[in-house]
C-alpha cells in the first residue's frame, strides 16, 4: 500500500503524462513488493482504484500470476476484479492484450468517459519501437519510443480509438519508474 502523500504525487505525475501525451514522466521510488517484476504499474493502480471502480489483469506470459496480482490489487485498493468487458482499468503484462482490446469498454457518445484505461507494463520507455504522435497537448507532433509493446497492440489501440470521443486511454509504465500516456485523442503513427 502506498501512503496518501505518495498517492498524491503519483496522481499529479499521471495527470501530467495524460495532459502531455508522449512526455516521459518519472514516478517516485516507493517501497512496494507486488507479486510482479515491475512495481510501478501498481503505483498507478493504487492511486486510481477504489471500491467504486473495477479492474482486470491480463498476463499473456504468466496466467498463474494474474490471480496473485488481482488479489494483491483488491486487498490494497478495495476495488474488485471484473470481466474484461466491464473493467474500468486493465493492467496488461506481456506487451499485448492479444487482440482483446476490441472487447474492452470504449464509452458511448453520451458518456465517452465510461471507457477503459489500459496500464501497460513495458520493458523500457525511450528505446524500442518509435511512435510519432499528434493531437491535443502536443504542439505539432512528438516522437517517442517504447520497448516491450507489440506493434499489433499499437495497431489495435489506433483502430479502437479511430472513432473519437470513443476509445481507450493508455498509460505505459517501465521498470525504471518512467511512465508515458497516450489518451484516446492522440493520433499514433509507427
Amino acid at each position: 500500500m502506498i501512503g496518501i502523500f505518495d498517492a498524491q504525487v503519483v496522481f499529479r505525475k499521471v495527470l501530467d503524462a495524460m495532459a502531455r501525451p508522449g512526455k516521459v514522466v518519472k514516478l517516485p521510488d516507493i517501497s512496494l513488493n507486488p507479486p510482479a517484476e515491475n512495481k510501478y504499474p501498481f503505483f498507478i493502480l493504487f492511486t486510481l482504484l477504489d471500491h467504486e471502480v473495477c479492474f482486470k489483469v491480463l498476463d499473456a506470459k504468466n496466467r498463474e500470476n494474474t490471480e496473485k496480482m488481482s488479489m494483491y490489487i483488491t486487498s490494497n485498493t478495495g476495488s474488485r476484479e471484473s470481466s474484461l468487458e466491464n473493467a474500468d482499468f486493465i493492467l496488461i503484462y506481456g506487451g499485448s492484450s492479444g487482440g482483446r482490446i476490441h472487447e474492452m469498454k470504449r464509452g458511448t457518445l453520451e458518456y465517452p468517459d465510461e471507457s477503459t484505461t489500459l496500464i501497460y507494463d513495458v520493458e523500457r520507455i525511450g528505446t524500442g519501437m518509435i511512435l510519432t504522435i499528434s493531437g491535443p497537448g502536443i504542439r505539432t507532433e512528438r516522437k517517442t519510443a517504447i520497448d516491450g509493446i507489440e506493434e499489433e497492440a499499437i495497431r489495435d489501440m489506433d483502430m479502437v480509438n479511430s472513432e473519437f470521443p470513443l476509445g481507450v486511454d493508455a498509460i505505459f509504465s517501465d521498470r525504471y519508474g518512467n511512465i508515458l500516456a497516450l489518451p484516446r485523442s492522440t493520433k499514433v503513427r509507427w
